[in-house]
């Protein structure tokens, strides 16, 4: 999970986050995708990030988070895409979003400690142009023993308003696919690495 954590200074969110964590909230086959929240999202900051959200099914998102590194007047893309299904659940009012990373470690070697399932959970806020998102720290979830989705609700909607909780928040804006602007040149490392 170290490769996954780099990926993302939280999640998601999205994002993005605070850790990976053992569980997550909400039922993934009982959620509703949220339209607003499919498209490019960009994270301009000292990690600078670009989210693409997908539309998986009518219930969950595919969710891929790339990360740029600047040094040296140069700009490079940090290994591989962060890939996570994403689900939202509303939990005392507030809207949150749980998303299961995959690693290739997974598939190669499906008995290592990076197998295991391992979630990424934060709360966002979605309007026109920004998300804002609250990961929800490890902390959190071994303070009050949280190892199954039932536990994270209560827990959350118990001690949401406790300090320590979530980590400090980070505002992706949407990009434009059409016109990225300065965005582009990240775009294209994107297209380089893959072709």
């Amino acid at each position: 999970m170290k490769r996954s954590l780099l990926l993302t200074p939280l999640l998601l969110v999205l994002v993005l986050m605070s850790g990976c964590l053992p569980t997550y909230v909400g039922d993934p086959e009982k959620s509703s995708v949220d339209d607003r929240l499919l498209g490019l999202w960009h994270l301009n900051s000292e990690n600078e990030q670009l989210w693409f959200v997908h539309k998986l099914d009518s219930h969950q998102y595919l969710i891929q988070a790339y990360t740029f590194e600047h040094k040296d007047g140069a700009t490079t893309l940090n290994d591989n895409p962060l890939t996570c299904s994403g689900w939202l659940t509303t939990v005392g009012g507030d809207t949150y979003l749980s998303m299961r990373t995959f690693d290739p470690k997974q598939v190669l070697e499906p008995t290592s400690e990076p197998s295991k399932n391992r979630y990424l959970v934060a709360r966002i806020k979605i309007d026109a142009n920004a998300v804002t998102a609250e990961g929800v720290t490890e902390d959190f979830v071994k303070k009050y023993n949280v190892t199954t989705p039932a536990a994270f609700e209560a827990a959350l909607k118990a001690h949401a308003g406790d300090k320590g909780t979530f980590a400090d928040p980070n505002t992706y804006e949407r990009v434009d696919p059409r016109k990225p602007g300065s965005v582009q040149s990240l775009l294209d490392l994107i297209t380089k690495k893959s072709s």
